[in-house]
């Protein structure tokens, strides 16, 4: 199960009466991440909220740039404090979208590094920026809108109302 730590022993047996040896020492590995959130509320940032995971020493973080064939995967954040369970990932460009994914890792006593199973990749969006919209009406009943492009978007709505504290609605 996702988000569970497992322990793991094991022992030796012979023949058909099955003689078995002492238990081996007890090891385990750190469960995967569970992501509850990936959203960006900023211009520049994206924000992700996880699940703390039992016996995890820190968490890695790792972004590539999404729609990019050439783009790699590479570490954005290493958080050495388990009771961390979110992370900003400031300084994006507007409207840029970045492709995430995580692990737990544990360190044994023996210094030996032990790594979950990536999470399922996660693509997100950064906000786009405002755009500017200007009107003018060249025919009685007829308006006419221009607005600048924006960087990243796919598409633009309309909203309209007859007066600018009136509900708006999709033109």
């Amino acid at each position: 199960t996702v988000g569970t730590t497992y322990y793991y022993k094991v022992r030796a047996f012979m023949g058909e009466k099955e003689v078995f040896s002492a238990f081996s020492a007890i090891d385990y590995m750190p469960s995967s991440i569970v992501l509850d959130s990936v959203y960006s509320n900023s211009t520049n940032r994206i924000r992700l909220l996880w699940q703390p995971v039992e016996g995890a020493t820190e968490y890695q973080l790792w972004r590539k740039d999404a729609g990019s064939d050439d783009s790699e995967y590479k570490i954005v954040k290493v958080i050495r404090d388990q009771s961390i369970t979110a992370y900003s990932n400031v300084d994006l460009e507007s409207g840029g979208r970045y492709t995430y994914k995580m692990r737990s890792v544990t360190i044994k006593d023996d210094r030996r590094l032990v790594y979950s199973a990536y999470t399922d990749e996660v693509t997100v969006a950064v906000l786009p920026e405002a755009t500017t919209i200007s009107g003018s009406s060249s025919k009685s009943g007829r308006a006419v809108l221009s607005w600048d492009k924006v960087k990243g978007a796919d598409g633009y709505r309309i909203w309209m109302a007859e007066g600018t504290d009136n509900n708006y609605s999709v033109a």
